[in-house]
């Protein structure tokens, strides 16, 4: 698929990248760039962060190295379910809606961007390697779906889909 090929190689490309990279200095330097960057987009595209960042007086120009991420205002799954959907989410064209497997009780909604796939996929790829996983491996994945299937084939991540819901 195209929009997964991009971003696909692009991740597996950043993953490199970063595993070449010979000091932890410079990893830190990277994580800090990658999620300044992060913050700032936020800010910019998400009513959600730019009323939180400024309720708990956070200013992302105050982060200036890797040890300053800490001051960065933690967000978590029970936060953010008290916000409306759209508040907490940035528009992009061609965003689904998913949503978590609800194992805390209660599924959580959120959009996703359909170039992601392809990043998580580069990760998975490279995880899995490493336990001499090949991409031309069949899968098992554990669904729990209501109104689906007990067992399909799920061609495009060649995985065997088993439905526990029922």
């Amino acid at each position: 698929r195209p929009l997964l090929a991009s971003s696909y190689k692009q991740s597996r490309l950043e993953i490199q990248n970063y595993a070449s990279y010979d000091s932890v200095d410079r990893k830190k330097e990277y994580i800090f760039e990658k999620v300044k960057r992060l913050v700032y987009f936020a800010i910019k595209n998400v009513p959600f962060y730019t009323k939180y960042y400024s309720l708990h007086h956070f200013d992302p120009d105050s982060l200036k190295s890797f040890d300053d991420l800490e001051r960065i205002p933690i967000v978590s799954k029970e936060i953010l379910s008290k916000v409306e959907l759209e508040e907490r989410s940035c528009y992009k064209k061609g965003r689904y809606l998913s949503f978590t497997g609800g194992s805390t009780g209660e599924p959580f909604k959120f959009y996703s961007d359909p170039k992601q796939l392809g990043h998580e996929w580069a990760h998975f790829h490279k995880i899995w390697g490493n336990y001499g996983y090949k991409q031309s491996d069949l899968l098992l994945s554990i669904s729990l779906e209501p109104n689906q299937n007990p067992i399909l084939y799920d061609a495009m991540r060649n995985a065997l889909v088993l439905n526990i819901h029922y």
